[in-house]
């Protein structure tokens, strides 16, 4: 499985952004894809969201949030209904620190940036998934969140 990822920044309009992550991934009806804004040159909430919103057009589901370091201060009450990806290292060695788990409800927990992977030199992130391999399937294919999460995240 792969998902089509976005990075944002204030360096271009949101409009712009959108569509340039659409034409370039290739994004249609169904499709998992999933936006990032966080650091120095991240964002405001509206940005993100008139982001999100055009994604939507195309793919007709919430796009995966990565609410990163630095998220918006006040997310928007649409943004709070995206699925969300929640980066908590903890001892960061590779393996997952369950007391550095999020609290807020998450689909994936990225818990390290030092997983070690065949063919990849260096270290990559590594994050764990809300629910079961079937679960993981279904919400790809569909967007349907794991039994879990069904009213959790609003």
């Amino acid at each position: 499985m792969v998902i089509p990822y976005a990075f944002l920044s204030t360096s271009a309009a949101a409009g712009a952004q959108a569509d340039f992550f659409i034409q370039t991934a290739g994004l249609a009806a169904g499709m998992a894809a999933a936006l990032d804004w966080e650091g120095d040159d991240a964002p405001e909430a509206a940005f993100v969201e008139q982001t999100g919103l055009a994604v939507f057009e195309v793919i007709k589901r919430e796009p995966l949030g990565y609410w990163g370091g630095s998220p918006p201060a006040t997310p928007t009450p649409l943004m709070k209904r995206w699925p969300r990806w929640i980066p908590r290292y903890g001892a960061n060695d590779g393996n997952p620190d369950l007391n550095h788990r999020p609290t807020e409800p998450w689909l994936f927990w990225q818990y390290t940036s030092n997983q070690q992977v065949d063919g990849i030199t260096g270290s990559a992130d590594a994050s764990l998934f809300a629910g079961s391999e079937a679960e993981l399937k279904a919400w790809f294919e569909t967007g349907a969140l794991p039994t879990s999460l069904v009213g959790a995240i609003v």
